[in-house]
């Protein structure tokens, strides 16, 4: 493998400096749920209600 002797400029470094590249966590994206994971204190319990009305 072989190394470049001089660096090579970035083609995306200008917009992430200033502050103008978008990334996906600047997206707003409509229609999406919320998922919240539920763990057990229980082992090998069984499920007997859910109160899913939220």
């Amino acid at each position: 493998m072989s190394v470049p002797a001089k660096g090579m400029r970035r083609q995306e470094g200008g917009e992430k400096v200033t502050g103008s590249t978008r990334f996906t966590a600047d997206l707003e994206l409509s229609g999406l749920l919320n998922v919240h994971l539920v763990l057990s204190y229980v082992p090998s319990g069984k499920i007997r209600g859910m109160d899913v009305s939220a």
